[in-house]
Parts: structure tokens; C-alpha cells; sequence
């Protein structure tokens, strides 16, 4: 038999199903033969249950989901369709009635329940994506528009400029001092849907630090948070001046002593990065610059 996709398995399993030695009620009865997975009777036991309870969603959604495994596509949207409007997981039902009318081809039934299924919170792209159920329906432009929008809402942070500030220093990089001395290597990745990124250097004596850097909508600044093997923190935020991202905040030793902080990264013409680091002991009257690095970039790992 068919195998459902994986939003019909989840969504009926995180519901408990009694043990199959519990068969006096007609629910138990139902859910025993679901839980076993006896399509065929389970559908014949939840048709009488919601004769008898037409309220009841969670009978409506395992009908639905019994008569998808027989492949009866019709009536099991229907009963999707009835379990969304009795209010029973409202966003799952309504996206395995759309499965369930793409299978069909009714491509505008489809849509209505995908949309509906969207308005009830289901932000799921890469399920979408992956449903085979939504092939026939994939190259109408409504599937490429609810895609598009449920990508906004599950992964904010892929688009939108204010998100893309710090992409001029993605990359793996050499970095040199003004000498031309190599100084260390620095590794900055985005990750978790594009919402940090995570610095990793390592300098020319093996010392070693990592940052974390994300956007705060909060605060309308670059947050940097660091921490280096030698106990010396950094807080700092921040935005854009002009080209450069301008951080200023105070680093932190271990002792707990802290010390005014500006960091000023700047891209070049020419693909590499610039990286200043200043301090200041009288609260910004004065800067003195303890780090002046100049990132080029590793061509075999570009990002």
C-alpha cells in the first residue's frame, strides 16, 4: 500500500492511540485498527464514529488519513476538509486535503486548501517541495507563490538586505598585517537559516576564537558576541556607515576589567576585506588601534 507523506504519519501519531486490548468504545475500537494499520476497517469504524460525533475532528483526521492509504483521494480531502472545520489541527488537515486534491488534479481545490493550510500557520517549504503528491500541480504559478511565501515565514532571515550586511565577509580567509605578515586564518559561515554567522579564527600561534553575529530587529543593529580561548570577551553592535560595518562596545578580560571596543570591517575594490580593531581607556576621546588585518580570501574553499 502506499506510503503517506511524512506530515500524515506526524500528525496522527503525536495523538495517543489506546493499546489494542482497549476495544469496548467504538474510538478505541477505531484507533486500535489504526494503530495497526488496517486501513480498510479503521475507515469503516471512524465512518461511525463521526456519524454518530460529527464534531469529532480527530476521528475526521485519521478518517481522512485511512482513506488516503486506500488511495480513495476524494474522500479522504472531505474528511480533511471536516476535521480542519471542527478545528482539529487545523494547518495539518487542511494541507493533507490539499495533497490529497492535487493527487486528483483539481488543482484549484488544491490551492484553496494549501492556502488555508498557510493562513493556519503551516510554514513547511522544503515538506512542500519534497510531497510528490503536489507534482501534478508544481508547475502552476499559485504552488511557486505559496512556496515563495511559506519560505519568507519559516527562513526570515534568506532574504531581505538587512540580513545580507555581513555576506561581504563570508568565506574562508588568510588574514596579513600591514607588514604583509600572515596573522591567521579566519572561517565565517552563515547558519541557521541564514540568521548568524559564525566566525572560527585560529591566529598564527594556534590561539583560537569564535563569534557569533546575527542581526537583532530589537535593537535595529549587528550584534557581535566573542569569546577566545584566553578568556577575553567582546560585545559589540552596530550597522553599516557608509560601506563599512562599524561594531562598538567593550571588551571584557578575565578578571572582569572592561575597555571601550571598535571594530570597522570594510570590504575592498579588490574582493579582500579589511578588519580594524580599536581601543579606548577614556571613553572614546582617544582610539588606539590594537588590530589592523587584512582578509584574503582562500580561492579553492570561495563559498
Amino acid at each position: 500500500m502506499r506510503r503517506a507523506p511524512r506530515i500524515l504519519g506526524l500528525a496522527a501519531l503525536l495523538l495517543p492511540i489506546p493499546a489494542p486490548a482497549q476495544t469496548g468504545e467504538p474510538s478505541s475500537r477505531a484507533d486500535s485498527l489504526f494503530a495497526a494499520e488496517s486501513w480498510a476497517e479503521a475507515a469503516t469504524a471512524y465512518e461511525a464514529l463521526v456519524t454518530s460525533d460529527p464534531a469529532n475532528g480527530q476521528a475526521w483526521y485519521r478518517l481522512g488519513h485511512s482513506r488516503y492509504q486506500l488511495e480513495a483521494f476524494g474522500p479522504a480531502a472531505e474528511a480533511w476538509r471536516r476535521a480542519a472545520d471542527a478545528g482539529f489541527a487545523p494547518a495539518f488537515s487542511n494541507y493533507n486535503a490539499a495533497s490529497a486534491r492535487a493527487r486528483l488534479g483539481d488543482a484549484d481545490a488544491a490551492f484553496a486548501a494549501l492556502e488555508a493550510a498557510e493562513a493556519a500557520g503551516l510554514a513547511q517549504p522544503d515538506l512542500l517541495a519534497g510531497d510528490a503528491d503536489f507534482d501534478a500541480v508544481r508547475d502552476d504559478p499559485r504552488y511557486a507563490a505559496i512556496h515563495a511565501r511559506m519560505e519568507a515565514a519559516r527562513f526570515p532571515c534568506r532574504s531581505g538586505d538587512v540580513y545580507e550586511r555581513l555576506d561581504f565577509w563570508l568565506g574562508t580567509w588568510d588574514v596579513f598585517d600591514p607588514q604583509g605578515q600572515r596573522v591567521g586564518r579566519n572561517v565565517l559561515e552563515k547558519d541557521y537559516g541564514g540568521c548568524t554567522v559564525i566566525e572560527r579564527w585560529e591566529d598564527a600561534f594556534g590561539g583560537r576564537g569564535t563569534s557569533l553575529n546575527w542581526w537583532d530587529p530589537a535593537l535595529g543593529q549587528w550584534v557581535q558576541r566573542w569569546v577566545s580561548d584566553n578568556g577575553r570577551l567582546v560585545q559589540i553592535e552596530g550597522n553599516l556607515k557608509g560601506d563599512s560595518m562599524v561594531l562598538h562596545g567593550h571588551q571584557i578580560d578575565p578578571a572582569g576589567a572592561a575597555q571601550d571596543y571598535r571594530m570597522t570591517i570594510t570590504p575592498n575594490a579588490d574582493g579582500s576585506v579589511r578588519q580594524r580593531i580599536e581601543t579606548s581607556d577614556d571613553g572614546g576621546a582617544t582610539w588606539t588601534t590594537g588590530f589592523d588585518g587584512r582578509y584574503v580570501r582562500i580561492e579553492a574553499e570561495r563559498p
